[in-house]
This record gives C-alpha cells, structure tokens and sequence, in this order.
C-alpha cells in the first residue's frame, strides 16, 4: 500500500480526516494528544517486515490539530542494512515548532508518534515528543523551552496512580549505564517522571543538567523498574542554531529485552526540507538480556 509522502504544511481539519479517509492507514486515533496515522503492512511484530531488507522505511504522515489547523509534526524512520537497523529517528518540520501551543510553565504538551513497522528489529514500538514550550522546573536548569523526544519500548498508555509505576526502583541496577543517576541525586536537579514513560536517569556531566544549558542532551527512561526508552533533548534556541551533534550513549550491562540498540545519538539540521533530525545511530546487538 503506498505511504503517505506529505510536503511541509499545515493541514485544515478537513484535509487531515480526507488523509486518513483517502489512504486508509493502519491506525488512526483521535484524542487528548490528537492525531496520527501509521503506515501499512504487516503487524508491528511480524518478523518478515525487516529480515534481509536494506533502504530507509518512513512512517505516514503525523498531523497534531491545533485550532482549526492541523501540523505536521514530520515523520518516524528506520534505515536497515539486510534487516539490521543503523538508524531510527524522527525529522520535525521546523514551521511545527513556531505553530505549537505554548503550555503553561512546567507544563508538557505531549504527542504519540508511531515508527514504521519495519523498526521491529529494535525494541522501540513508539516515539513520545515532550514540548516544554515554557520550561520547567529546576528554575535555572530546565526553564528554558525545550522539548523531548523519547523512543519507547512499552505501549503507550495512561500514568499510572500516583506515577507507581513510572518511578518504580529498578530491579536490576545492570540495566542502568554506569554513572548514570536520577535526576534526584544530581545536585539543583529534580526527578523527571513522565506518565507512561518512566523516570529519567541523567549522565551528571550532559549538558542539560547544567545550569543555563542550550544545548542537546540524552538520557534513558526506566519503567515498572526496566529499561523503558532513549530520550534525546534539545532547546528552543539551539534549534534555532541549526547546527549538528553527536553523542556517545553509555550502554547497560544487561538490557530488557533482546534486539538492537543505539550507541550514538545525534540531532541535525536538514536544509533542504527544513527539518530537525533527531536519530539514533550505530546499532549492537544485546549481549545480555532478561
């Protein structure tokens, strides 16, 4: 079935339900956090999407209303090389940044994206965007706008009561990269715990623990006590820089789940679609895992 390959634009609500209507995605959901639509194919688990394929596999189009329009927030991607995965990210429109509602200081507007379902060689299933438009706590840490984006091994779903589940201990501490600590135990940081995602384990030595940081930083996520995601953070104001970094992630000695996982993570400016491209690089097999 062919894959939705949108321009750079807004949409008006119209136009996004005949998107859906016309293309007759796999999945297509209406919520508090909006829209998205997901390519076609197989199931997400279905082993014949990726084994021996080679190319660069995208999701549809993912469309957030907003108002009466609806933005683009760009599209997920796999490269595979003979059904090895080398990258997974996310390009943003930049005009989506300058037309996202602004949230409330210490406030997060937060989106679902889907992967392609060729991703299924990596333990990830879905993509999270955290947009802190406004900062958030620590004053003088992380109120300066930036947002999030989160690659995610378990579904989707509501916090859970009193984020138990969220900010529960990890069982293993081998499933945390050495030297990696919560947010809590780094000096003028706090304890990020996102609902449904899980609590933030940071390198004390990133740039967005630092005090005034404009930068890109990484950090993994832990839920129900296990390794739950790769965060990938950048500010308002070095996207606006349109420059280029690279980061070396610190592996675990045990990981959740088998699979290939990322040890370089990367965000970049495309200026040729006028995309932010947020990705995870050079792939290795888990050596241990539960």
């Amino acid at each position: 079935m062919e894959r939705i390959a949108t321009e750079n634009r807004f949409y008006s609500r119209r136009e996004m339900l005949d998107l859906i209507v016309r293309y007759g995605v796999g999945s297509a959901a209406l919520g508090a956090s909006g829209v998205f639509a997901t390519g076609c194919g197989g199931g997400k688990d279905d082993p014949t999407l990726s084994v021996r394929r080679t190319g660069r596999f995208v999701s549809a189009v993912n469309l957030q209303p907003v108002g009466d329009i609806a933005v683009d927030l760009g599209r997920t991607f796999v490269t595979l090389n003979n059904g090895i995965p080398t990258e997974l990210g996310w390009e943003l429109p930049d005009r989506a940044l300058k037309t996202l509602p602004y949230p409330k200081f210490d406030t997060e507007d937060t989106f679902y994206l889907p992967l392609p379902p060729e991703a299924n060689t990596t333990p990830f299933k879905y993509m999270v965007l955290l947009n802190w438009a406004n900062g958030r706590r620590p004053v003088g840490i992380a109120d300066i706008p930036h947002i999030l984006a989160a690659f995610c091994i378990a579904p989707p779903g509501a916090a859970s009561e009193g984020l138990r589940d969220e900010t529960a201990p990890v069982t293993n501490s081998e499933e945390i990269p050495a030297g990696y600590l919560i947010g809590s135990g780094i000096p003028g940081n706090i304890e990020l715990a996102e609902g449904g995602v899980g609590v933030a384990y940071e390198d004390p030595s990133s740039a967005h623990v630092q005090p005034r940081w404009n930068s890109f930083g990484q950090n993994y996520f832990y839920f129900k006590g296990h390794l739950n995601g790769v965060g990938m953070l950048a500010t308002y104001g070095f996207l606006k820089e349109e420059r280029t970094i690279v980061l070396p992630m610190s592996q675990p000695v045990v990981y959740p789940k088998p699979g290939y996982y990322p040890t370089r993570s990367t965000v970049t400016w495309d200026s040729d679609k006028s995309y932010h491209v947020f990705k995870l690089t050079d792939f290795v097999p888990a050596g241990r895992f539960l």
